[in-house]
């Protein structure tokens, strides 16, 4: 079970706009440390959270893209991090309160604050910020109004933040398009693949092992076209380079002031040829240096959030320190080097294996799939019946019937499943009338109806139920606290917002 680690209320709802805005409030704290859960700043994944919560905790008033993420996606950081993109465009704060904490305030708060009839106690007191949420449809805001307020279990992550405008162009680090082993084996220098080089003309990919054994891929199919192991006579060790306006490959110094080197292999004939003396080489390298495409519109490097700990592949948009993308590429430790094709269109990246520095693959990064999210697929029999059974709103129960009853011809059938839901719905205990009312002054506002289904045997009975249920809204219920602040980082618990007394 989690403990809430912020409070989300809605202040504003633009669909005009595709624009909603939300006040945060910091809920958790570690009062004795003087520490508390960061502003979600800037975040898309906290904020798709968010969207998705409220789809799911509000009656459904439509099926589409985002009532079809299933709760497995949800709780996926991955997945989430992956995909939020594709529902919320960008993130802007626009005002923040009691942050950061004075000296004199840590008094007037708490570890926990809990959620009660859409606010907490004290709240006035609490770190909190307000964020405008752009998001890419204006039906995701469908689930929300102005004032509704829930605690909330999600948390900030690292989410790629990929605009319409970069999707067509930059690569997608979260899956390689394709891996090469060109050095089978772990544990050794051997097996190590090290440096990675584009030929000018694309033609060509280049790559060394730490024992210093080359291998040349042919780009157009990624066939093996040379293997070569190190002899003194060849003119490369681990660091290697292409000479200009040709495929001629060579060493690459490892500091500026060292010889330039006289030889190279011509790759096309299979020789060693001598190097003019025009021949300036590149830049010295080092490992998980940062690289600019070619175009200078976006670089690609390393980062790791500590010395020793497991690297990521990061993307950012030039001059910008802000990553557009940022991945661990899996079962890897860290990042050797790095190389975009000539055209921008490809990221070879060396990729070591073990902590140790041994083993890897060369992975080959192409643009991935645009932001826009996909089309909601008409559930299966079998994910209607898993979501009718965890439906806890009398309209959500009425919808999700209508859909299931209306996908069989058999009135008898038909009438079977209606009856069921009637069943269903009068073993619901009332709620109270109090929390009906409190939700009204709240919003403002009477019940809320969901899209009725299509006129079926028992709906009379089923709706008759529903109704008398349909003013009151769930609300979060606080679950067991953990120790300190630090274990509270996880996947949300659907079963920590079920609400006690709902069923009977």
């Amino acid at each position: 079970m989690s403990t809430d680690l912020y409070g989300a209320r809605v202040l504003d709802v633009a669909p005009g706009a595709a624009r909603a805005r939300f006040r945060i409030f910091v809920v958790y704290y570690d009062v004795a440390c003087r520490d508390h859960a960061p502003l979600p700043d800037g975040d898309v994944g906290f904020f798709f959270r968010l969207l998705w919560e409220a789809a799911h905790d509000r009656p459904i008033t439509e099926w589409h893209a985002l009532q079809a993420v299933p709760l497995d996606d949800f709780l996926e950081p991955e997945w989430v991090n992956a995909n939020a993109h594709r529902y919320v465009t960008r993130v802007e704060r626009v005002a923040v309160r009691n942050h950061p904490v004075g000296d004199d305030a840590w008094d007037g708060l708490h570890d926990f604050h809990y959620e009660h009839d859409g606010g907490w106690a004290g709240e006035e007191l609490l770190v909190q910020a307000d964020y405008d949420v752009h998001v890419t449809d204006p039906r995701w805001l469908d689930s929300l109004e102005a004032g509704y307020s829930w605690g909330t279990t999600s948390y900030v992550t690292e989410a790629d933040h990929v605009t319409e405008a970069d999707a067509p162009a930059i690569v997608d680090l979260r899956a390689a398009a394709r891996v090469l082993d060109p050095f089978p084996g772990t544990g050794t220098d051997e097996a190590t693949p090290s440096d990675v080089a584009f030929s000018g003309d694309g033609t060509y990919l280049a790559v060394t092992s730490e024992a210093c054994e080359l291998v040349v891929y042919r780009t157009r199919d990624w066939s093996e076209h040379t293997r070569l192991p190190h002899e003194s006579r060849f003119p490369w060790g681990q660091d290697i380079e292409w000479v200009p306006g040709g495929h001629l490959l060579t060493k690459r110094p490892p500091e500026p002031s060292d010889e330039p080197p006289a030889r190279a292999y011509d790759v096309d004939a299979g020789a060693l040829v001598a190097l003019p003396g025009t021949h300036v080489p590149g830049p010295p390298g080092d490992e998980g240096d940062t690289v600019v495409r070619p175009d200078g519109g976006y670089t690609a490097g390393s980062h790791s959030p500590e010395p020793g700990a497991a690297e990521s592949l990061a993307l950012r948009r030039a001059g910008d320190d802000r990553p557009l993308m940022l991945c661990r590429p899996k079962g890897h430790h860290y990042v050797s080097r790095l190389a975009w094709s000539p055209d921008g269109r490809v990221l070879a990246a060396s990729l070591i294996e073990s902590r140790h520095g041994h083993g890897g693959t060369v992975g080959l990064y192409e643009p991935g799939a645009p932001v826009t999210a996909p089309e909601a697929a008409e559930p299966s029999d079998e994910e209607l019946r898993a979501r009718l059974d965890r439906s806890r709103h009398p309209e959500d129960v009425l919808l999700l019937t209508g859909m299931l009853a209306d996908r069989t011809d058999d009135p008898a059938r038909k009438a079977g499943i209606w009856r069921r839901t009637a069943k269903e719905l009068a073993g619901w205990a009332t709620p109270p009338p109090a929390a009906a009312e409190a939700y009204r002054a709240r919003s403002s506002t009477g019940p809320e109806r969901a899209r009725w289904p299509t006129a079926s045997p028992c709906r009379a009975c089923c709706t008759a139920v529903a109704t008398s249920m349909a003013p009151w809204r769930r609300r979060a219920t606080p679950t067991a606290a953990p120790r300190t602040f630090r274990e509270t980082i996880g996947p949300a618990s659907c079963d920590s917002r079920r609400p006690s007394g709902w069923l009977t």
